[in-house]
């Protein structure tokens, strides 16, 4: 604590110091600003240079940016001779934003910064898998949102072009963030695509406000009265043939994607098939005939499209999505066990040839959960055991290994599997630059690629 020379005036704790907050606004910006374009980039880092003289609402965004930063990129995961470390600075951030924000009220004087100091705290909370918490300031953001008539078109007329611009930005974050979330949870939707998307020629950024467009336009193909229909858990009225139309039109194929950053491409790549087969899980988890309007092989092809792409790309593009891509490959690796359930009533022939391509699928996925974002996905194991009755085949393809020995029995294989993959170095470690920032204050450091 650091207490201002007057004894009249209250103690004020010590603000982080310029160096931790811009070590994470250089990380964001390089990771992962192409999936959250929602600031002035420049102005950010100046005011990173000097933190004692921010507002506290902007401090508090800085800090709830730092904590977010920290933790969709798993910086507190480091290994040591092999071994896998984990520190507490992400969880560190978090609590200091939260402190920050206690120091105001942000609906006397509400500004955009309140708006990103939750979102950013959602992600934060989001990648700590404490998904309550996540939810309430998901919402929270959104209500500031509202309260700001973010949702209209004419509060756009009297602001400065380049701030319209943001604060375009900033709603449609929130309009593709609450969809992908309420999908997961079972929640309804508030937001609606009420005003006009961000422009993209007239920006600074042409190739990345092009992505962002693109991913804004795969998520309005699902409608509000799918989520609604999918928080009430299918009840309600729900036109199967509808249902049919979503799918169709999320499988039309992306436009080019080349020139856009290839983080957006995992997103708009991978989003675009998990949206096809959160459609078919949920169509699939209710009494209906849905192979009448669903592929029932839609798993089996999403999964090969996802795989094909992410062994196309870098791990940091991939990574840059925190436990969202996790949560994805899950989802897709679940919906393969459940494809292969759905099969069942077939020929032998038809059977072996099915689970021996759904097992390697799901080898993949695994591998993949297996090592990312420099660690062992918290849903590997939960995966693995639902994968248990189709890896104990003998049709796990030789050729797909994590450069280890695969020749395993097939009774025994699913807890030799669990043994080998816990303690497996991770793979594919990136040689980065690491700022080594210590905080005089509390005596904390810690590396920052």
């Amino acid at each position: 604590m650091r207490c201002d020379v007057s004894p009249s005036l209250p103690c004020r704790p010590q603000r982080e110091s310029s160096a931790v907050l811009l070590a994470h606004v250089t990380v964001f910006l390089k990771r992962l600003y192409p999936i959250m374009p929602v600031f002035d980039s420049s102005q950010v880092v100046k005011d990173c240079e000097q933190v004692e003289t921010l507002s506290r609402s902007r401090y508090a965004f800085l800090l709830a940016l730092c904590a977010a930063t920290h933790l969709q990129l798993n910086l507190d995961v480091k290994q040591d001779h092999g071994v896998l470390q984990y520190s507490e600075h992400g969880r560190v951030l978090v609590a200091e934003a939260l402190r920050a924000l206690q120091e105001f009220d942000p609906i006397e004087n509400l500004q955009i910064d309140s708006v990103l100091s939750s979102f950013f705290l959602f992600s934060a909370y989001g990648n700590m898998d404490q998904q309550d918490h996540a939810w309430f300031y998901l919402s929270q953001s959104i209500s500031y949102a509202y309260a700001l008539n973010l949702h209209r078109e004419q509060t756009y007329a009297s602001l400065p072009s380049a701030e319209a611009e943001l604060r375009r930005r900033v709603f449609w974050l929130l309009f593709i963030t609450e969809r992908a979330y309420a999908l997961q949870r079972g929640k309804p939707v508030m937001l609606r695509g009420s005003i006009r998307k961000p422009a993209i020629f007239t920006s600074a950024a042409p190739a990345l406000l092009y992505g962002f467009v693109n991913l804004i336009n795969v998520f309005e193909k699902v409608t509000p009265e799918f989520y609604h229909w999918n928080s009430c858990n299918g009840g309600g009225s729900m036109d199967i043939y509808a249902l049919s139309d979503i799918y169709q039109s999320l499988a039309i194929p992306l436009p080019p994607l080349a020139e856009i950053p290839e983080t957006q491409q995992v997103d708009l790549v991978v989003t675009q098939q998990w949206l096809q087969i959160r459609l078919w899980q949920t169509i699939t988890d209710h009494p209906s005939n849905c192979e009448e309007v669903l592929p029932l092989q839609a798993p089996a092809a999403a999964g090969r499209a996802v795989m094909s792409f992410l062994a196309s790309v870098s791990h940091e593009s991939s990574d840059a999505h925190g436990i969202g891509i996790e949560q994805k490959l899950y989802d897709l690796g679940s919906s393969l066990v459940h494809f292969t359930q759905r099969s069942l009533p077939r020929t032998t022939a038809q059977l072996g040839y099915v689970t021996a391509n759904v097992a390697e699928l799901l080898f993949t996925i695994l591998t993949s959960l297996g090592r990312i974002r420099g660690a062992q996905s918290y849903l590997f194991s939960s995966l693995l055991e639902k994968s248990e009755s189709i890896l104990g085949l003998d049709a796990i393809p030789q050729e797909m290994t994590l450069d280890m020995p695969l020749a395993l029995d097939c009774h025994s294989r699913f807890g030799e599997w669990k043994t080998m993959l816990d303690n497996h170095p991770v793979a594919d470690k990136h040689e980065e630059t690491v700022y080594h920032i210590e905080n005089p204050a509390s005596g904390r450091s810690f590396g920052i690629p």
